[in-house]
């Protein structure tokens, strides 16, 4: 910075410390005139803490000095030094550490203490070895026996059970439940998960193993041979003697059409509805009522969207490429003519069996719920009127 005659400008401070004074630039505003004198000003004065610091003491000097909240938090050793000539004094000051194998008094730095978990405990590599060999009584919590473990183990939390069984137990004694084994009859206790799961029912491997070795003799449903099974086949619904007995049936049995059929409304009930079928819940909820109407009921063979089984009343939703009333230029695919005709067979079962059925196309519901909310309601005000009991209903 220079003047008019292009001169530097300065000015004149006074040093803090030592009274001396000396020539600065006016943008430095110098209270010292040296590092020493800096050091030396600042070494007794008391510093205030700012914002969110923390006022701590030097471990060296005993001065007070400000850190940040979060040094103070993330410093492991809880020691502070305010200068480096402090901070290396510090870490060459040894401390007594008393050795736990032969109690002598050694000396070590108070970083190592920090850095290496469990050092300044022996006073050298033998003294370790031995304690920690050495046995430490201690006193089963769950069956009261006594034990030993190692000065090792009991520091990280071993010698409270005196084996893993003892732990198990103490630890889920309030989930358990008594049981008697099915093998040999022996009295044990299993997780109240195991038994709901069906599990629990043996109290070894080898009782577990000893059953499910034990073959019955039981007659096939189908073809009347006599074949072997374990006892676990017979619990799970064995009947079969093999797979072409099964497939058999699967073909001829009333039963097992029945049993496939139920499988596959459950699945159907669990499935994402469509979009076409979200807004046809939607009319039937308005028309009938929330629990006024059965979604994908079983009428005979057949699964339907919605149904009402007091007025014999079936709507579906058909998607308008999935049952064909958009046709492609190359004709309907393969899946699509057979779709179309189950919907006519389903059709004709159910009116031959006095159902009424009403099928709206998917851009029918999509473009013009109300055309379609006007039809629901008169063909259920038909049906209404002709059973005389839900006269009025709706």
């Amino acid at each position: 910075m220079k003047a008019d005659g292009g001169k530097l400008i300065v000015m004149t401070y006074t040093c803090a410390n030592c009274g001396k004074q000396f020539e600065d630039k006016p943008s430095q505003k110098r209270t010292y005139c040296s590092r020493a004198c800096f050091l030396a000003g600042s070494k007794g004065r008391r510093r205030a803490p700012m914002g969110n610091a923390v006022l701590v003491e030097c471990d060296s000097c005993g001065d007070d000095f400000a850190v940040s909240a979060s040094k103070f938090r993330s410093r492991e050793s809880g020691r502070f030094f305010c200068s480096t000539e402090c901070r290396d004094r510090g870490a060459s000051t040894k401390v007594p550490r008393k050795c736990e194998t032969c109690k002598k008094v050694s000396r070590i730095k108070p970083s190592e203490l920090v850095r290496i978990p469990g050092r300044g405990r022996y006073c050298s590599v033998a003294c370790k070895a031995v304690g920690q060999t050495q046995a430490v009584h201690c006193t089963c919590l769950y069956c009261q026996t006594p034990f030993t473990v190692t000065p090792f183990l009991k520091e990280r939390g071993v010698g409270v059970y005196c084996s893993v069984a003892c732990r198990a137990a103490a630890k889920s004694e309030a989930g358990t439940a008594p049981v008697e084994c099915l093998q040999c009859g022996t009295a044990f206790r299993a997780y109240l998960s195991a038994l709901q799961s069906g599990w629990g029912k043996y109290c070894s491997k080898e009782c577990q193993h000893s059953a499910r070795r034990t073959s019955v003799e039981i007659a096939c449903q189908i073809c009347g041979d006599e074949f072997l099974a374990q006892p676990s086949q017979i619990a799970n619904g064995t009947r079969f003697c093999s797979r072409d007995c099964v497939d058999k049936w699967q073909r001829e049995s009333p039963e097992a059409r029945k049993f496939q059929l139920a499988n596959l409304r459950k699945q159907l009930k669990r499935k994402k509805p469509t979009r076409c079928e979200r807004v046809l819940y939607q009319l039937m909820e308005v028309v009938f009522g929330e629990g006024g109407f059965e979604r994908e009921h079983p009428v005979g063979f057949w699964t339907v969207d919605t149904a009402v089984p007091d007025f014999l009343l079936v709507v579906q939703a058909d998607g308008d490429f999935w049952h064909g009333k958009i046709k492609p230029k190359k004709g309907y695919p393969k899946y699509v003519k057979e779709t179309m005709k189950r919907d006519k067979a389903a059709d004709s079962y159910m009116r031959n069996h006095g159902w009424t059925v009403l099928r709206f196309w998917e851009c029918e519901l999509m473009d013009d719920p109300e055309s379609c909310l006007a039809r629901i309601q008169e063909v259920a005000g038909s049906l209404a009127a002709e059973t005389p009991e839900f006269q009025g209903v709706v």
